[in-house]
């Protein structure tokens, strides 16, 4: 379960243009910003006295977390609550407060440890700081919702110039058809272990081009990614290739020390950015668990969710096997990207090392998939190729089709045990 080296800084270079990042929502909220921009509201960092009267409000209708988590909260970072306003020397008109979130914190939103009536000061970014993730934690704006949309994204622009997941919580029924019409899905379709109220929006990569004057920034095409198992002898070439631009020439490993003989009898995950052989991880078996293994991200693809990808594609795969449990060797720096879906460190374990680096044991417990393999499945599902027990297989296929000259071939040279020992057929 070792990971790539670390992800080089994002380019601070804005996105032009209004709204979120591209591919962060549905079509329509770029619309309904672009059309509010003439009469769009203003948003600056709120006083206490903004915060505490439109909490005092808020907290007539809804639960909201108390004063002193807010408290607590502005003081590791103020921008976090800012108040709308439809003129720039005009009275609030409205509160907005969000979470920017560090590694940690997302990790906790997405395995479902997150309390958002009190949350960890030390989960946010303090400011100046990109932050990992965005929460949509308070939003007081009665009926000027889509006038403060474009400040926002400005906003969030601002402190993640690429774009980071936005996550969210549906109050009320039709607060969460809102934010599930504009382009909230549900988390769990992507973080196993999220819980069921978590929604989130997660922007298409959008890297700014270089301009020439005056000329703005435009985001290129969110890159064609798939991850595939490697079958061939050139799929297991390009996950030699990842591995060897990756460990062995940036973590300095030796040869033997990455191809340690155990790529022959794992599960070989080939993921690939626009056609091109960008990353790999691995997966091995052992009786009532599965083991992740070296995942490999080449450096000019970090800024991609290849990463992600690779690692759910994995536990789909274990899950369809019917395993319960994926045990793994997380770096001790990177163990929060791990926690986000759902691993944790194994209780009364030391950390340990090995290739001069700190590694913590990982566990992640699982929910077979509901159609998983077990004993007594089909005898035919278990003959088709790994990954693909859903599709007819070869030997499938070769029930429907008469073949004589086999059959006749069959007959002439193949030997019955029945012929030798009389026991029937």
């Amino acid at each position: 379960m070792r990971h790539m080296p670390k992800v080089a800084s994002v380019d601070e270079q804005k996105i032009a243009g209004p709204g979120f990042w591209p591919g962060t929502f549905d079509a329509r909220m770029d619309k309904c910003i672009a059309r509010m921009a003439g009469t769009a509201m203003s948003m600056r960092e709120a006083s206490w006295s903004d915060i505490q009267q439109f909490h005092r409000q808020g907290s007539e209708t809804l639960t909201l977390a108390g004063l002193e988590a807010l408290s607590r909260i502005r003081e590791r970072n103020p921008e976090v609550f800012q108040t709308f306003h439809e003129r720039s020397d005009g009275p609030a008109v409205g509160l907005f407060a969000f979470l920017p979130l560090n590694a940690e914190g997302a990790a906790c939103l997405t395995n479902g440890s997150f309390d958002a009536h009190n949350p960890e000061a030390e989960w946010i970014t303090p400011v100046g700081v990109e932050p990992d993730a965005f929460y949509f934690w308070l939003f007081l704006t009665p009926r000027q919702l889509a006038r403060s949309l474009g400040a926002i994204a400005e906003k969030f622009r601002a402190l993640s110039p690429e774009g980071r997941a936005i996550f969210s919580r549906g109050i009320t029924p039709e607060s969460e058809r809102l934010q599930e019409a504009v382009g909230f899905r549900v988390a769990r379709d992507l973080y196993p272990h999220a819980p069921e109220w978590l929604l989130v929006a997660v922007p298409a990569k959008t890297a700014p081009t270089s301009t020439k004057g005056h000329e703005a920034s435009r985001p290129k095409i969110s890159p064609e990614m798939s991850v595939t198992l490697a079958r061939t002898f050139e799929d297991m070439m390009k996950v030699v290739s990842i591995r060897s631009a990756t460990y062995i020439a940036e973590q300095f490993c030796r040869y033997d020390e990455e191809f340690d003989g155990n790529d022959l009898c794992a599960t070989q995950f080939l993921g690939h950015i626009d056609g091109d052989a960008a990353g790999c991880i691995r997966l091995r078996y052992f009786g009532d668990f599965a083991k992740l293994e070296r995942l490999a991200v080449r450096k000019e693809y970090r800024s991609t969710r290849l990463a992600f990808r690779l690692v759910r594609e994995a536990i789909s795969h274990a899950r369809a096997k019917g395993f319960t449990r994926i045990y793994g060797h997380a770096r001790a720096d990177i163990m929060p990207f791990w926690r986000m879906f759902g691993f944790r460190e194994v209780e009364g374990r030391p950390r340990f090392r090995f290739a001069n680096l700190d590694y913590i044991e990982g566990v992640l417990d699982l929910e077979p998939l509901a159609d998983a393999i077990a004993f007594g499945a089909d005898p035919m599902v278990t003959t088709r190729p790994e990954g693909a027990w859903d599709v007819p297989g070869p030997l499938d296929l070769s029930n429907e089709r008469e073949d004589p000259m086999r059959q006749a071939l069959l007959d002439q040279h193949t030997k019955r045990l029945a012929e030798k020992t009389g026991i029937p057929a």
